[in-house]
């Protein structure tokens, strides 16, 4: 059958013979292309090509040429695939090592989430493994594994930390805290009925667009009078690179920003693409940090338990090209720029932020990923608290 393909996008298309690295710039044009019942055939073993989606896509001809989709493919060749929005360009097995050094900050509606050389936008694929990285894994047990603590709904509530977007103009409120000494004062852009997780942590993040600031509070309850009132509170310049004072707690445990290390349904959906580190939380933590965290709410002097701030990489060799393409998208990001022990918690539980758009059954493949697939990363040492 005869199918007339307008503004047919060949961006993710490959020949029937593919190369190890394809290039190309996207073209949009229309073509006439034949599907065939073409079926795909790897060491005698038939495959379904699906794409990002789940969604099945078939092979076709057109102007004498078979197209085959380049994802199905190189992941029944046990080969990992990557997408570069940047530069339009489709890696396979791997990216070249002098592309693996340029990279950009995220962005989350239209602001930037931190310079490029921040300690979360920083890729950590090439530093050392740190001295102690055994010693740290086996505390938390090999066999723990990964959770992602974000998807849709359980149990009529969201799943994850959610976050608020709010313009320049929004109206300021005073908030009251907990730890006022550590906290800064405000006022924060709370909006009307604002987006907070559930559960006991209570977060509340605020995203002020324009002056590109981030807000962030920890417990916050608002009161039968109208006022609010928090736990702590923190607010970053996403401009710069600013850090807590030695001691201090932010929103978080360790002292850090939280928006930064969820992974947003945007970043694997539609970007294909995680461009910064993940926050995770672990159960048994050293009463220490290291830096750019400030702060540790970690009850442990033995230093075999992982510090707060702590960096922990998925190893290179770990084999991810059976898992679904979307989290193939998040296992990607924890190779390259890892995960940083953030808070006290669940042991191996990854943030993120809820979506009804998020398919849980396929998030839930991560539990496949366990922490002795990881290694500890050095970035600097471990500041008794």
């Amino acid at each position: 059958m005869k199918n007339l393909i307008k503004g047919f996008v060949l961006g993710f298309l490959s020949a029937l013979i593919i190369s190890a690295v394809v290039y190309g710039q996207v073209v949009e044009k229309n073509i006439s292309a034949f599907f065939e019942n073409i079926k795909i055939y790897v060491d005698g073993k038939i495959i379904t090509p699906k794409d990002v989606n789940g969604k099945t896509v078939e092979p076709f001809i057109s102007d004498g040429t078979t197209y085959l989709p380049i994802r199905a493919v190189a992941g029944a060749l046990s080969k990992e695939v990557e997408w570069n929005a940047g530069t339009k360009s489709v890696y396979i097995g791997g990216v070249p090592k002098d592309e693996t050094d340029t990279y950009s900050s995220p962005q989350i509606e239209g602001c930037k989430i931190f310079p490029e050389d921040n300690f979360w936008n920083t890729p950590i694929d090439n530093l050392p493994i740190h001295p102690k990285s055994e010693q740290y894994i086996n505390s938390i047990g090999k066999s723990k594994s990964i959770h992602p603590d974000f998807g849709t709904i359980w149990e009529g509530k969201p799943i994850g930390i959610p976050y608020n977007v709010v313009s320049d103009n929004q109206s300021m409120s005073k908030v009251k805290f907990e730890y006022e000494d550590e906290s800064d004062p405000g006022p924060y852009p709370i909006p009307a009925n604002p987006l907070i997780e559930s559960g006991s942590d209570r977060h509340l993040l605020i995203l002020r667009k324009g002056s590109n600031i981030l807000y962030e509070l920890y417990n916050a309850v608002q009161k039968s009078d109208g006022s609010w009132q928090a736990g702590s509170g923190a607010i970053w310049n996403l401009n710069k690179n600013e850090t807590r004072p030695k001691g201090w707690t932010s929103a978080d445990a360790a002292g850090l920003a939280i928006f930064p290390g969820l992974v947003k349904w945007e970043e694997v959906y539609k970007n294909g693409e995680i461009n910064h580190a993940l926050r995770v939380t672990l159960n048994k933590i050293q009463k220490s940090y290291i830096l750019p965290a400030s702060h540790s709410g970690g009850g442990y002097k033995d230093e075999n338990y992982p510090p707060m701030g702590l960096r922990l990489r998925l190893k290179a060799g770990f084999d991810i090209s059976k898992f679904d393409a979307r989290v193939q998208v998040i296992l990607r990001a924890l190779k390259k720029y890892g995960m940083v022990v953030a808070d006290v918690g669940s042991d191996m539980y990854i943030s993120g932020c809820p979506d009804s758009r998020w398919n849980d059954e396929i998030l839930s493949s991560l539990n496949k990923v366990n922490a002795g697939n990881f290694e500890a990363v050095y970035t600097g040492e471990a500041i008794p608290y």
